[in-house]
Protein backbone atom coordinates (compact mmCIF):
# COMPACT_ATOMS: atom_id res chain seq x y z
CA UNK A 1 0.00 0.00 0.00
CA UNK A 2 1.03 2.91 -0.84
CA UNK A 3 1.98 6.17 1.92
CA UNK A 4 0.45 9.43 0.38
CA UNK A 5 2.36 12.20 1.87
CA UNK A 6 0.42 15.53 2.29
CA UNK A 7 1.87 19.10 2.35
CA UNK A 8 1.35 21.23 5.74
CA UNK A 9 -1.24 23.03 3.95
CA UNK A 10 -3.07 19.99 2.91
CA UNK A 11 -2.57 18.65 6.40
CA UNK A 12 -4.28 22.21 7.87
CA UNK A 13 -7.48 21.51 5.20
CA UNK A 14 -7.59 17.73 6.55
CA UNK A 15 -7.79 18.75 10.31
CA UNK A 16 -10.26 21.65 9.29
CA UNK A 17 -12.60 19.00 7.74
CA UNK A 18 -12.72 16.52 10.48
CA UNK A 19 -13.44 19.53 12.72
CA UNK A 20 -16.48 20.81 10.44
CA UNK A 21 -17.53 17.11 10.76
CA UNK A 22 -17.12 16.50 14.43
CA UNK A 23 -18.80 19.67 14.68
CA UNK A 24 -21.58 18.78 12.75
CA UNK A 25 -22.44 15.56 14.12
CA UNK A 26 -22.52 17.00 17.85
CA UNK A 27 -24.90 19.37 16.61
CA UNK A 28 -26.85 16.85 15.32
CA UNK A 29 -26.56 14.54 18.54
CA UNK A 30 -27.35 17.81 20.27
CA UNK A 31 -30.53 18.41 18.23
CA UNK A 32 -31.57 14.35 18.50
CA UNK A 33 -30.96 14.90 22.57
CA UNK A 34 -28.79 11.76 21.91
CA UNK A 35 -26.02 13.29 25.05
CA UNK A 36 -24.27 10.37 24.76
CA UNK A 37 -22.90 11.34 21.69
CA UNK A 38 -21.59 14.64 22.76
CA UNK A 39 -18.32 13.09 22.62
CA UNK A 40 -18.08 15.17 19.58
CA UNK A 41 -17.54 17.95 21.37
CA UNK A 42 -14.16 16.31 22.70
CA UNK A 43 -13.10 15.15 19.15
CA UNK A 44 -14.24 18.48 18.36
CA UNK A 45 -11.61 20.63 20.86
CA UNK A 46 -8.82 17.48 20.24
CA UNK A 47 -8.52 18.46 17.14
CA UNK A 48 -8.43 21.98 16.94
CA UNK A 49 -5.92 21.60 20.09
CA UNK A 50 -4.13 19.38 17.31
CA UNK A 51 -3.91 22.26 15.09
CA UNK A 52 -3.03 25.10 17.28
CA UNK A 53 0.12 23.09 18.40
CA UNK A 54 1.19 21.55 14.71
CA UNK A 55 0.66 24.59 13.04
CA UNK A 56 1.00 27.88 15.03
CA UNK A 57 3.58 30.17 14.48
CA UNK A 58 4.36 31.95 17.94
CA UNK A 59 6.86 34.70 16.11
CA UNK A 60 3.87 35.33 13.52
CA UNK A 61 1.16 34.94 15.98
CA UNK A 62 -0.83 33.18 13.02
CA UNK A 63 -1.38 29.57 11.81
Amino acid sequence: MATIILEPTQQHIVCLRKIRLARTLRRIAETLGEQDDAEFAYYENAISRNIDDLHWDEKEQVQ
